[in-house]
């Protein structure tokens, strides 16, 4: 009987069946001005620790590195480095995109005096609105069935390519059946989110040349349960699947009937005459086992990646543990933050979250880790 040495097992299942070494981040900054927005959705951080802070739904504001002076760059309507519905996508040379849905464009903003310029999507994207501009002028954009109510079944392909793109990259081709849930009537339609959604997570590099993908299907068992990453980069394309070994979480009775409660919600504010109600919720609605492994991904500036993953192992305290990798997928350390974080970018060794203080009134706070322990 040949007896297979254990150790390649032993090292691959280490990171997420033992409680690794959490690096606890220190808060270091607390953003108290009056100029900064409290209805941030998203920042964006420069190399000196200055950051632009996207508020909802069109403001957008250079912040100074200790938070006392805020410049507004951006306001509200349709003009020229004017907006209706933002979120930054990352950085262009030294300068900020800012993607619009509501516009249909990428307004790029230089950080010195150059002026604003404006890329409409159906110029650059193929007509679609894609997940990204990239830093080589390409599109990241999800190529979707067209067809019936059916198209679910049917698989979504992830791309890089655009109007005048020389070649065009396939990241992966996956079914996207648990987005929304969708009703039609006499008047229309109308899609209430799915709460327990396992479909794609996207992340985007602030430098715009790095983009993971995380297929994060719920595993059908706890045993040796695993998730998946996909890498493309600007110069290499992509790259081979990442697996992630992980604990699976599993999801309680209590946790399915409030996210019922507050899809009823959301139905009856969405269409009052609609005749939806809990049972037609209930049928439709995916409730797995188990969580989805990743409830959050975020690439930093220097081209990490920040996993909040659902695990089954207790955090420290009231501390979320994030799994930080390389731009390759390889572990490189578990950083403990409160576990109401939003995070918005780290670079170095701060973090940067949008958070509730103890009145639930949202902050924005800097956190910095020790120089210890994996930096």
């Amino acid at each position: 009987m040949r007896i297979l040495p254990l150790w390649p097992w032993i090292l691959a299942w280490l990171p997420s069946a033992l409680p690794a070494q959490v690096v606890i981040a220190r808060r270091d900054l607390t953003f108290t001005s009056p100029d900064i927005p409290m209805t941030a959705v998203s920042l964006r951080v420069l190399p000196d620790r200055r950051f632009y802070l996207a508020d909802s739904p069109a403001s957008l504001y250079l912040v100074s590195a200790d938070g006392r002076k805020a410049e507004s760059v951006m306001r509200r309507g349709s003009g020229p480095g004017e907006g209706e519905s933002i979120r930054m996508a990352g950085w262009i040379g030294d300068s900020m995109s800012v993607y619009d849905v509501a516009l249909q464009r990428l307004t790029v903003i230089p950080l010195r005096g150059e002026k604003v310029r404006t890329v409409l999507f159906r110029d650059a994207c193929l007509g679609q609105t894609p997940w990204a501009l990239l830093r080589d002028g390409r599109c990241l954009m999800a190529q979707r069935p067209v067809g019936p109510a059916a198209v679910e079944s049917l698989p979504t392909t992830l791309v890089v390519g655009g109007n005048n793109a020389r070649r065009q990259d396939t990241i992966v081709s996956i079914r996207m059946e648990h987005t929304f849930l969708t009703y039609r009537h006499a008047d229309g339609q109308f899609s209430l989110p799915q709460p327990f959604s396992d479909d794609l997570l996207i992340g985007i590099a602030p430098t715009s040349d790095l983009a993971v993908v995380v297929n994060r299907r719920v595993a059908p068992s706890a045993r040796n349960a695993t998730f998946t990453l996909r890498f493309w980069r600007q110069r290499g394309g992509c790259g081979d699947e990442v697996a992630v070994p992980y604990a699976p979480l599993e999801l309680k009775r209590a946790s399915r009937d409030s996210a019922l409660l507050a899809l009823v919600a959301m139905a009856t504010r969405a269409s009052p005459m609609s005749p939806v109600n809990a049972d037609s919720i209930r049928r439709r609605m995916f409730v797995p086992k188990y969580w989805p492994p990743v409830a959050s991904a975020v690439v930093s500036r220097d081209s990490l990646l920040w996993l909040d993953i659902r695990d089954s192992r207790p955090p420290a305290g009231a501390l979320k543990p994030w799994r930080v990798l390389n731009a390759a997928g390889q572990y490189q350390r578990t950083v403990g933050l409160p576990s109401g974080c939003r995070l918005g970018d780290a670079y170095k060794e701060f973090v940067w979250c949008i958070e509730k203080d103890e009145d639930d009134v949202p902050v924005l706070t800097r956190y910095i880790l020790p120089l210890t322990g994996g930096q």
